[in-house]
């Protein structure tokens, strides 16, 4: 398939999965870019250098100063699929592609990306307080999120974030 309509397809079922159930109240994502290779959006009521990018094989969240700057990346998911002989389709990333078998293509990106981004969301970015920008702004940099009880720092601190915005709004563009 074509990196173009991998791409699309990708986004419309990230749409499909979004619109069911409590999906989008869980993620409560805001559109902000639409590019040739990926779709990003931002998480409303956080940070907004906070950003999803939807890729053809996956997504990333990467995290950016306020200027712009992309400082890390938290979580970069892949997914490999494959369709076998008899039509089934496989991740050929999985930690045993013969023991899993979906019938769509569709299905593997639900199980292997989507519920993955939804579990990291729930269980670290709503959780967390701070997004702490660490590093050198003109070299190495790294980022991490702090939990509300907080934790050492770890090397040179360039910013702490808060990661909530004041009126839960979406906040300033990116």
């Amino acid at each position: 398939m074509a990196r173009g309509r991998l791409l699309r397809a990708t986004e419309q079922a990230f749409q499909v999965w979004l619109a069911e159930g409590d999906n989008a109240a869980a993620l409560n994502l805001r559109p902000i870019k639409d590019q040739d290779y990926r779709c990003a959006y931002h998480f409303a009521g956080i940070y907004p250098g906070i950003q999803l990018w939807i890729r053809s094989s996956g997504y990333d969240v990467s995290s950016e100063d306020e200027d712009g700057k992309c400082w890390d990346w938290f979580i970069s998911d892949d997914c490999a699929v494959e369709q076998r002989d008899d039509g089934s389709f496989c991740c050929r990333l999985a930690a045993d592609p013969n023991e899993e078998s979906f019938p769509t293509r569709e299905a593997v990106w639900r199980s292997h990306l989507f519920e993955h981004l939804r579990k990291w969301v729930e269980q670290t970015l709503r959780r967390s307080h701070t997004l702490v920008l660490a590093g050198d702004k003109d070299s190495s940099t790294h980022a991490f999120l702090e939990p509300p009880e907080g934790r050492p720092g770890s090397g040179s601190m360039c910013k702490a974030i808060p990661l909530r915005t004041t009126d839960g709004a979406e906040g300033g563009g990116t």
